[in-house]
């Protein structure tokens, strides 16, 4: 298949490049195989090779434009297409900039935030010898791992969007772009003081262990040496010290690198007050562990645009008093998500403690069951949440496999910025519109507002959405799990589920259950629609007291609010409906 796709792509590159030459293109003849010699290929047949060999001319323009190293050279440029016999306007966007990781992706990420989406994707890597104005002096071809002599690594990113018609919408799409790459600039740039600040702190506890239980400064140097070797991409860090007073902590002046080194982006806030220093903060800071891992309040501009992973670090005075605290901020790895939690450091130790806690061997079947519900665990929460919460968490899982039911697992944040909501419900009664009505039940109760919502489809009869709900103003409600489910069971609750109640109610026993098998799905859609299931049950029986030698009957009623003129009139038929030349005689 990857072959097949690379040789669709090389034919349709052949067919730009001819395309180039007879347009009498000035610029070099193996450009348009640069620029698109890793789009896909269905993205380039789509096109005309004429188009696509001017827009390969028009990249090479703006490629020889001055730019100064460290400075992205943005622009917009306007085309009408012809896509499928079909005129199509679009507008083609271009960034060449210093080659640095997690460009391209920031930008998509960008352009999604803004609701765009890339109609075709190129992004060469490209060997440009520059003077020292940033002239354009030459282009050696394709960067290669070693920069050659001379010449620069620049990244030529080349997109086609829907029209952007409006100054205000481009203007916008510039100013984002601008602040992704500015954010790319300091994480790359910082990576190495940033990984050597942590591994001052990992020396420093080396040298002298911190007042805390031995497994917990074991497991916390090796989580630190686990981040530090490619596990987490680093964007910040910052150093904060606990002085007192109302505020959780002071950051130390001049300590911030990468996206950090800006001392207005604060990544404990909530609205825009800083974390004050709570009852729940100091018992926190109190407990015997070195690591608090967290989600920051703010979004990742760099490589994927979701909200940070913070990792506070403990620090103390070389007698072992707290001091202060030692924030990273960047993004966990594929690793941390793929791999087992009984591989990566701090998650292995908390599944041994809940696992201990418990008594279960783990050779057992309910250890084993436990095992597989911790690996399943949503993996940001499980870094997150504490071992008595979790412990409680996965023995209310565990009994789901037994007993499959609606079930919410509330968590709030410790520092009430959020609410983690993990909530189970049937996949037969689960859909997109239930995930988005359950989303909005839970942002009402909690007064917040839904981040984001995470759906899963374990094995077994029940899906699963991890909700977090954002907090503003005020302490967080405390919501009891019996409030969260009913509410959330009235969601997904259908017609035929009221219906079945209803009898029930009326006639409980096997009669109700025969009635509940005959008549729970025998409604349509259009009756659902219009009719409530207290109602169907006097239309039940009249059904039931047809017969084959009362096969018809009829109802004249007035319903509660019909007014005095008003009348509403069934006709029940056995075994075949009543056609319409019958009715209307009947009428």
């Amino acid at each position: 298949m990857a072959k097949r796709e690379a040789n669709a792509t090389a034919a349709a590159v052949s067919a730009i490049e001819a395309a180039a030459r007879e347009l009498g293109s000035a610029m070099p003849p193996e450009f348009p195989k640069l620029l698109y010699g890793r789009t896909v290929a269905e993205d380039l047949t789509a096109l005309s090779p004429a188009l696509l060999a001017r827009a390969a001319e028009a990249a090479y323009a703006h490629l020889n434009g001055r730019r100064s190293p460290g400075e992205p050279n943005l622009r917009f440029r306007d085309e009408t297409v012809d896509e499928a016999g079909r005129e199509r306007q679009i507008t083609i966007l271009e960034v060449v900039n210093d080659n640095k990781p997690f460009l391209l992706d920031s930008t998509l990420a960008e352009l999604a935030e803004q609701g765009y989406e890339p109609r075709l994707v190129a992004h060469p890597i490209l060997a440009v010898a520059r003077s020292a104005d940033g002239s354009f002096q030459s282009l050696a071809g394709e960067a290669v791992a070693r920069t050659q002599e001379g010449t620069r690594r620049e990244s030529l990113i080349h997109l086609h969007l829907d029209r952007i018609d409006s100054p205000e919408a481009r203007e916008r799409l510039s100013a984002g772009l601008a602040r992704v790459y500015v954010d790319v600039g300091l994480a790359v740039d910082d990576w190495a003081a940033m990984r050597g600040r942590i591994t001052e702190v990992i020396q420093s506890y080396r040298a002298n262990p911190p007042p805390l239980p031995e497994d917990e400064v074991a497991e916390a140097l090796n989580f630190l040496e686990w981040i530090a070797s490619d596990n987490f991409t680093l964007l910040g860090v910052r150093a904060y010290r606990f002085a007192g007073g109302d505020t959780a902590a002071d950051p130390i002046d001049s300590s911030g690198l990468g996206i950090l080194r800006d001392p207005d982006v604060r990544v404990l806030r909530k609205n825009r007050e800083l974390v004050v220093m709570t009852p729940e903060i100091r018992a926190f800071l109190s407990k015997p562990q070195a690591l608090i891992i967290t989600k920051a309040n703010v979004k990742s501009r760099v490589h994927r645009r979701v909200h940070l992973d913070y990792v506070g670090v403990k620090l103390f005075t070389a007698d072992g008093r707290l001091d202060g605290e030692l924030r990273i901020v960047g993004l966990l790895t594929s690793n941390a998500y793929t791999g087992s939690a009984r591989t990566i450091p701090y998650l292995r130790l908390k599944v041994a403690r809940v696992l201990k806690s418990t008594g279960f061997d783990p050779s057992s079947y309910s250890g084993r069951a436990l095992y597989n519900v911790l690996d399943a665990f949503p993996r940001d929460e499980l870094f997150q949440i504490d071992v008595e919460t979790l412990e409680r968490f996965a023995l209310d899982i565990m009994q789901l496999t037994e007993r499959p039911r609606i079930r919410a697992l509330a968590r709030a944040d410790e520092f009430d910025r959020f609410v983690s909501v993990l909530v189970f419900i049937p996949k037969d009664r689960y859909d997109t519109t239930v995930r988005r009505r359950v989303g909005e039940f839970l942002a009402r109760i909690y007064q917040g507002r839904i981040s984001a919502a995470y759906p899963a489809y374990p094995e077994g009869p029940l899906a699963r959405t991890h909700y977090i709900i954002g907090r503003d103003e005020g302490k967080t409600p405390k919501i009891d799990r019996a409030t969260l489910e009913a509410g959330i069971s009235a969601i997904v609750r259908t017609w035929a589920d009221g219906l079945r109640d209803a009898l029930d109610a009326r006639k409980a026993g096997p009669k109700a259950r025969a009635l509940v098998e005959r008549y729970a799905e025998a409604f349509g859609a259009a009756y659902r629609e219009r009719y409530e299931p207290t109602d169907a049950l006097i239309d039940i029986d009249m059904l039931q007291k047809l017969s084959a030698a009362r096969p018809r009957a009829v109802n004249l009623y007035r319903r509660e609010g019909d007014g005095a003129t008003r009348a509403n009139l069934k006709i029940f038929s056995r075994d075949a409906a009543i056609t319409l030349s019958e009715r209307v005689p009947m009428l």
